[in-house]
């Protein structure tokens, strides 16, 4: 039940704190599987909260229980790190953020059943967090590598492939791709424009980031029109 308010963190915070309590009531109960679940369910809580700190501490402890299992596998832990990287990327700590994702990556690559689609997402991550961080030549080959899987396991269509080109798109931008950076920032542009409303406001990013590429290939008359719709 708490779980599917996660739309309401607050309230879901509360009752996830509170089956916490109840499991940490029973003896031995901290090396349950159910126990390491409610930890991760109140972290993402108190994170979706801005409660960084928090949130951190949760994921932190769910990550020792793990380490101490005696048959401990990527399945469990990939996503943890995961997860902890995301906190530390909201929260600006870009450095921690790269180093944990890293982290993730190598354990999920290790997994042969690792699911590819949790794989393109830390890569995008990582890729994204490495362009923030101004290492952009290691950001370009992991932003590509997330894109082909994306468009192999996802429709033509889905917002997440979108996501995955406007991230390469800014990368290329940055390493003065101008072409390359405006041929994915269109497709980006398509995509969210034909799944998403009309207002929202990630296609007034991506027409944003247009712009901009346009702008710095010299085309101020374009970046202008696309500016004015954004």
């Amino acid at each position: 039940v708490a779980f599917e308010l996660m739309v309401k963190p607050r309230e879901a915070q509360t009752q996830f704190m509170k089956a916490l309590q109840l499991l940490e009531s029973i003896d031995e109960i901290s090396m349950t599987h159910e126990y390491r679940l409610v930890l991760g369910r109140l972290a993402s809580c108190y994170q979706e909260q801005q409660m960084f700190t928090q949130a951190e501490s949760l994921y932190q402890r769910q990550l020792s229980l793990l380490y101490k299992q005696p048959n401990v596998n990527a399945h469990e832990i990939a996503p943890v790190l995961h997860n902890l990287a995301s906190n530390y990327e909201r929260s600006g700590r870009i450095g921690q953020a790269i180093d944990i994702y890293g982290q993730a990556l190598e354990v999920k690559m290790s997994d042969a059943v690792a699911d590819p689609l949790e794989l393109s997402t830390t890569m995008g991550n990582l890729g994204h967090c490495l362009c923030l961080n101004n290492e952009h030549r290691k950001a370009l080959s992991l932003l590509d590598k997330s894109l082909v899987i994306a468009k192999r396991y996802l429709p033509e269509d889905h917002i997440d492939v979108a996501t995955a080109f406007h991230r390469l798109s800014r990368c290329c931008e940055q390493l003065g791709d101008m072409q390359r950076a405006m041929q994915l920032c269109e497709e980006a542009v398509a995509i969210a424009s034909h799944c998403l409303p009309h207002n929202h406001p990630r296609i007034a990013v991506y027409l944003s980031q247009l712009a901009s590429c346009h702008y710095s290939n010299g085309n101020l008359e374009a970046a202008i029109g696309l500016q004015e719709q954004c």
